[in-house]
C-alpha cells in the first residue's frame, strides 16, 4: 500500500489493466481497506467484463458487502453474479455456501433453504453443509 500512496490510488485505477486492478484490490483488501478495494473491483468489472480476473472481483465484492458493509442482499448479488459467470471457478464452493448465509441473513428464507439444497447437492460435506442442514430445518 505505501507503493500505491506513493504513485497514488486514482491515478492507479485509471490507468491499471485487468490484472493491475485485480492487484490493486486484492492489496487494498488484504490491508484492510475495504472501500478502496471496492473502488479497484468496480472498476475491473466495469471495464474487463468477462474476464476471470472479474468472475474473482464479483465474489470479493459479495465478500466485501456481507463482511464489512453487513449489506446481505447486495452480497447475495454479487455471489449470484459469481456463480453464473464462474459455475466452476475455485470460488464457486465457497460462493454458493456464503449466498446461504446471505440470503438467511437477509430473511429471505425461501431462498435461503432453495439454495441450501443446492448446496448440500453440490457439496454434501463442504464447509458450508452444516449450516446448509440448519437453514433447512428451520
Amino acid at each position: 500500500m505505501a507503493q500505491v500512496e506513493q504513485r497514488g490510488f486514482a491515478a492507479l485505477v485509471a490507468e491499471a489493466g485487468a490484472d493491475g486492478l485485480s492487484a490493486l484490490g486484492d492489496t487494498a483488501r488484504l490491508a484492510g481497506d475495504w472501500e478502496r478495494a471496492r473502488v479497484a473491483y468496480l472498476a475491473l468489472r466495469e471495464r474487463h467484463p468477462g474476464t476471470r480476473e472479474a468472475q474473482a472481483a464479483a465474489f470479493f465484492l459479495g465478500r466485501i458487502d456481507f463482511d464489512r458493509r453487513r449489506a446481505f442482499l447486495e452480497a447475495a448479488s454479487w455471489f449470484e453474479r459469481y456463480l453464473g459467470e464462474a459455475p466452476e471457478g475455485s470460488f464457486a464452493p465457497q460462493a454458493l455456501g456464503r449466498l446461504v448465509e446471505a440470503w438467511q441473513r437477509a430473511g429471505e428464507r425461501d431462498r435461503a433453504r432453495e439454495t441450501a439444497r443446492t448446496y448440500l447437492d453440490r457439496y454434501p460435506s463442504g464447509p458450508h453443509a452444516g449450516l446448509a442442514k440448519r437453514v433447512l430445518t428451520q
